[in-house]
């Protein structure tokens, strides 16, 4: 079958030794550099599972099964071997490990200079229409299709399963390391590297744009699902509400009001549907019926609900060496939010703006709040905050270049995050020079990521070049107070 369909003399031009050599075998590079863009730690470790297909293993093994060649068994372990030898060198000893992972980095384009020298150019214009075709069957049939296992498991739309939809330099040789464990296929050898080699080139320019353009379509769904996930919250507070729409009335002896805080006493406000719809200036105006129900508060005065406009909800500052505290687990901090929240809400505060959590401490709280298990203010939560790795920020987690600060504001955004939060400067110098940490490309990669999903970046900042470069990354600045800056400037 496969010979008619893609044989010399089938319609389409294509050997099944050039479409086995390309299929079974994918770009480590590619992937690898694909995976630091837009994968975790998990997806550049799975590059060791993947180095099995760097190679003629699974070719042989798929031309041995289908009957097409006569692979002898000594060929198969010989290519595997490396591999084995590997894996059980960096179980047994941690140091070798970590000395062949640095390896990785530096072998990946010394391979692409090997390979691409290797490739004839010449050849590659003889492959035509079948070797392009070749690359579009490797894309579609690896890469989308394992596009969508890979989001079918994770629940979620996965970018990295685009990304093994490539062919490897390495596969240009695999028709001829075929051949010589089975030399009947040494007429075949010509066109399948010509085919090939075509593959290689196409699939190098075709994968990474579409695992890009994949990347960002799944950024804008979570963001759109994470929309309609609060507008259902909304709705499903607004069923909550009595459907009779009875009145609430609350006296005090002192009520403060308005914008200007105006003092007023012995009256009382009414309370329509968890709203304030009218304020009365003395009790004797109350209305009665059996739908009002009255609070009487006695000498207590009764305020607006607050709001705290930069709160970590595991920053205690009661507490002794309560920054030092900042590294406690998980567990410990989470009790510390709790207790936060409720001296919040017994202290006026309505709403709390969290500039930065570990563990993403602010989204579980937001949500368990939302869901009623917990008492608290209503929060608007950043995630983990961002800092250099040698800059300020004792609530937030370290990152170095442009890329792992990009990775983390992705992994915010699709925990739900309100807004993105950046440490820019120390709080105050004691000196005249402000110090910044985070580079301009560090600090637009989290704009621009913020930016994609229509949310905004919040920077602690306190003047200097610092502030200089929040503006210019695009940053607003809105009602903002500058430290010590003396070369800041504002620009519309």
């Amino acid at each position: 079958m496969l010979n008619l369909i893609f044989g010399p003399a089938g319609i389409l031009g294509l050997t099944p030794f050039a479409v086995i050599s390309a299929v079974t075998n994918s770009n480590g590079a590619i992937y690898t550099a694909l995976a630091k863009e837009f994968g975790d730690d998990t997806d550049v470790g799975a590059i060791a599972v993947l180095s099995l297909n760097d190679g003629p293993f699974l070719t042989m093994i798929a031309l041995g099964t289908t009957g097409l060649a006569s692979i002898p068994v000594l060929s198969i372990v010989a290519a595997i071997i490396p591999l084995i030898i590997g894996m059980i060198l960096g179980n047994l000893d941690s140091d070798f490990r970590d000395l062949l992972s640095k390896g990785l980095n530096m072998i990946l384009p010394v391979n692409g200079f090997v390979f691409g020298a290797n490739m004839s150019l010449v050849d590659i214009a003889k492959a035509g229409v079948p070797g392009i075709l070749l690359g579009l069957i490797t894309v579609f049939s690896t890469g989308v299709l394992t596009y969508i296992i890979y989001s079918a498991i994770h629940r979620k739309p996965d970018p990295m399963g685009m990304a093994i939809g490539t062919v490897g330099g390495n596969a240009v040789a695999t028709p001829a390391s075929v051949a010589m464990a089975d030399p009947s296929l040494e007429p075949y050898v010509e066109s399948a590297t010509a085919q090939t080699a075509a593959a290689v080139v196409i699939t190098a320019i075709l994968t990474p744009i579409l695992t890009g353009w994949v990347s960002r379509r799944a950024s804008k769904k979570l963001a759109l699902k994470a929309a309609a996930s609060s507008l259902e919250d909304k709705e499903t507070d607004l069923e909550r509400t009595d459907s009779s729409m009875s009145i609430h009335i609350i006296k005090a002896d002192k009520i403060i009001t308005g914008k200007d805080l105006t003092l007023m006493t012995h009256g009382a406000i009414q309370i329509e549907d968890g709203k304030i719809t009218r304020i009365y200036n003395h009790a004797s105006q109350i209305p009665s019926g059996e739908h009002i129900t009255v609070t009487d508060l006695g000498d207590k005065t009764l305020i607006p609900g607050m709001i705290d406009c930069h709160n970590h909800l595991a920053l205690d500052t009661r507490i002794e060496h309560h920054l030092v505290k900042m590294n406690d687990c998980e567990c410990e901090q989470t009790i510390r939010a709790l207790k936060t929240m409720n001296d919040d809400l017994h202290a006026g505060v309505t709403t709390a703006r969290c500039l930065g959590d570990r563990f993403y401490i602010d989204v579980t709280c937001k949500k368990a709040q939302k869901e009623g298990r917990i008492s608290g203010p209503k929060l608007v939560v950043s995630g983990i905050g961002m800092r250099a790795s040698h800059g300020h920020g004792y609530v937030g987690m370290p990152f170095d270049g442009p890329e792992e600060f990009r990775r983390q504001a992705r992994e915010n955004i699709l925990h739900g995050v309100d807004f993105l939060k950046v440490f820019m400067t120390k709080v105050i110098n004691a000196t005249s020079f402000i110090y910044h940490f985070m580079s301009p490309e560090e600090l637009r990669a989290v704009v621009q990521e913020a930016r994609s999903v229509g949310i905004t970046t919040a920077c602690h900042c306190s003047g200097g070049q610092g502030l200089d470069d929040c503006i210019d990354c695009g940053n607003r600045l809105s009602g903002t107070r500058i430290l010590q800056s003396q070369n800041a400037r504002l620009k519309k």
